[in-house]
């Protein structure tokens, strides 16, 4: 027969044949007490409700039940959620501090796909522990606890410390961080600016909000976690011991509700702004090594003859997102990002040849990826033309040698006391082959000076 207190209880029965004996039974129990009212002259739908009514509480039935008819294949489940659980662990603690969004900008900057893991792991636990709860595994809940325990006492790793902007302790809950990113970017800047910076490297820009989201609401999430599998763990003790559990549904109930609504809604936006920005990238090929190239040429073709306050506003206009800006009497800068890596923009005094204070005026490109390159003829053939490059070379033949890409810093600097312009690249060819030891693996790293179009220094090692 169909009737809703049996479905309940099949849903709460793991093993398939106990859930059969145990409906069979239940449902003959069932069928009794509506004969009974019917033959004391009940109508047979009136009957049916206070036959279940007299029933009881679906969930107060099936937990004993399934407690006592537990079989082994229910471990599979747990034994499942208990390795998740060890190795999302063991990921964050292999490289949790790429994760720790509010290191030295220097060193550290925001990547998307860091944001999806994040996001993947505040998913994870809501995931185990509705589990839990539809399947009243007590397991779970104390699994997840332990999680978050680890997390909040694992010791620092020594290497990362130096990154440190501040003297605290790193610990693993800064896996967090990256799930707040969108939301810091789109309240304290604008939904534009937080589409200009999924597939940038953008550092996290340090503000009110910033800073409580990345270092307090990491550790508020794992208060909530830990108390929401407190609650469930007891919950399900009291279910199985038959006792009243309506309080703490309703806790779990408001739980479950209030983490999967800010959960949804943070996956909706990061899923759907991701994917709309990629298209777009797609279609207009706007891919890392093409806007790497139009950044290096931005830099070349950029009048740094003109006024510091108009190249500002030109560069930001032209649709680089514009990280920090100071217009300090010392110095003045702009810092900004693309996904073809980062401008800055400088004007300060220097000291020159004759001891007096000039101006200068800087635009500097910076490759904010770290690459290594496969050992192939290509790649070695053209780290030999750059290691060729020599005193007297002309910047076109570098311009058009498609050499370029291996370059991570390109400065154009124009001096205003000595009318002249000065560019200095910085080539980085690093070369690696599994096959050879890390002492035989070719290197290629050489810093060129150019003024009037021929190179005038060449520095290599």
């Amino acid at each position: 027969m169909k009737n809703k207190f049996l479905e309940k209880v099949a849903e709460q029965i793991a093993d398939e044949r106990s859930r059969k004996l145990i409906t069979a039974e239940l449902e003959s129990h069932l069928l009794d007490k509506i004969d009974y009212y019917v033959d004391i002259g009940y109508s047979k739908e009136e009957a049916e409700k206070r036959a279940t009514e007299e029933m009881g509480n679906p969930e107060d039935t099936a937990v004993p039940l399934n407690s006592l008819h537990h079989k082994k294949h229910r471990a599979v489940p747990i034994i499942i959620c208990a390795c998740l659980l060890l190795l999302m662990f063991i990921f964050s603690y292999k490289f949790f501090t790429d994760f720790h969004y509010t290191l030295s900008s220097l060193a550290f900057s925001h990547r998307i796909w860091l944001d999806f893991i994040s996001l993947g792991y505040v998913v994870a636990y809501p995931v185990m522990l509705i589990y839990a709860h539809k399947k009243n595994e007590k397991i779970i809940p104390v699994l997840v606890v332990i999680s978050f325990c680890l997390q909040l006492i694992a010791p620092s790793v020594e290497e990362a410390s130096s990154g440190l902007s501040n003297d605290e302790p790193l610990n693993m809950v800064c896996v967090y961080q990256p799930f707040f990113y969108s939301v810091i970017k789109i309240f304290a800047e604008g939904f534009p600016a937080y589409l200009k910076c999924i597939f940038t490297a953008a550092p996290a820009r340090y503000s009110v909000l910033g800073n409580f989201c990345y270092e307090i609401m990491p550790y508020i999430f794992c208060a909530i976690f830990i108390l929401w599998s407190t609650i469930l763990f007891f919950n399900i003790l009291r279910k199985e011991q038959m006792t009243n559990t309506k309080s703490g549904n309703l806790y779990l109930k408001i739980f479950e509700k209030a983490m999967t609504i800010i959960i949804v809604l943070n996956l909706i936006i990061v899923s759907c702004s991701t994917a709309f920005v990629g298209i777009k990238n797609l279609v207009s090929n706007n891919t890392y090594s093409s806007k790497k190239q139009e950044m290096i040429d931005y830099v070349f073709d950029t009048n740094l003859k003109n006024n510091l306050s108009n190249l500002a506003d030109s560069i930001e206009n032209d649709g680089y997102y514009l990280y920090e800006k100071s217009f300090d009497e010392d110095e003045k800068y702009c810092d900004y990002y693309d996904i073809g890596g980062s401008f800055v923009l400088r004007s300060s005094t220097y000291e020159n040849d004759d001891g007096k204070d000039g101006i200068y005026t800087s635009l500097t490109y910076y490759d904010t990826y770290s690459h290594t390159y496969d050992n192939t003829p290509e790649i070695l053939s053209d780290a030999n033309k750059i290691k060729n490059i020599d005193i007297g070379t002309s910047f076109d033949y570098i311009k058009n040698s498609d050499l370029l890409k291996y370059a991570d810093i390109i400065e154009k600097t124009y001096y205003e006391d000595k009318k002249e312009t000065e560019i200095i690249i910085n080539f980085s060819v690093d070369v690696y082959d599994k096959d050879i030891s890390i002492e035989n693996n070719y290197s290629c790293f050489r810093e060129l000076t150019i003024k009037n179009g021929v190179v005038t220094n060449s520095n290599y090692w």
